[in-house]
């Protein structure tokens, strides 16, 4: 059933480190999940998409570290902050049956403001 969430948190920069390929960071971090690909994944970067989609999110070749909390409400909020630290906060709220959260996700980074 389809509904409108609402969700602010912190993304989190953890991937690709320094000479690390997109797909070797999705090993790294699936090593750290202590998880393993079924026969049906194509690869370490789509395991890591389909089984983690709320956990981990790949924007821009980058994968982040989701950090969330959900709330249920009206309407749709798609903001993104750049933080000092180099993390970015987000508050999201969509329809999730016409928006998808990496949807939202990539809505707020349009939106994005820095400081």
């Amino acid at each position: 059933m389809s509904e409108t969430e609402v969700q602010v948190g912190k993304l989190v920069m953890i991937g690709p480190n320094n000479g690390e390929s997109l797909e070797e960071a999705a090993v790294r971090i699936l090593a750290f999940e202590n998880h393993t690909m079924s026969k049906y994944d194509d690869s370490a970067l789509e395991c890591l998409e389909v089984d983690f989609y709320e956990t981990y999110v790949v924007i821009s070749d980058i994968i982040y570290k989701v950090d969330m909390n959900t709330k249920n409400d009206y309407d749709g909020i798609f903001e993104a902050f750049l933080n000092a630290d180099g993390s970015i906060s987000f508050t999201l709220k969509y329809y999730n049956g016409g928006c998808s959260f990496n949807e939202a996700l990539e809505e707020a980074f349009k939106n994005m403001k820095t400081s």
